[in-house]
């Protein structure tokens, strides 16, 4: 069975991309693997602090619709 990680392209800033640079461990550790490093390092306040934003987003919303 022939089998292959599927692949996107993503849109980032210029800015963005420069930071990531500034997160690579390995000199040759991908982009996908420092994304995933960071999103698995993820610890309960930033958890919290995407929870807080979606609700303040979502009000926000809310108020636009009014």
């Amino acid at each position: 069975m022939y089998s292959m990680k599927q692949r996107t392209t993503i849109q980032i800033e210029h800015t963005t991309l420069e930071k990531l640079k500034e997160l690579k461990i390995a000199r040759r550790e991908s982009y996908d693997e420092i994304v995933n490093r960071l999103i698995k390092r993820g610890d309960t306040n930033e958890r919290v602090e995407s929870s807080k934003l979606r609700n303040e987003a979502s009000v926000a919303e809310d108020q636009e619709v009014i």
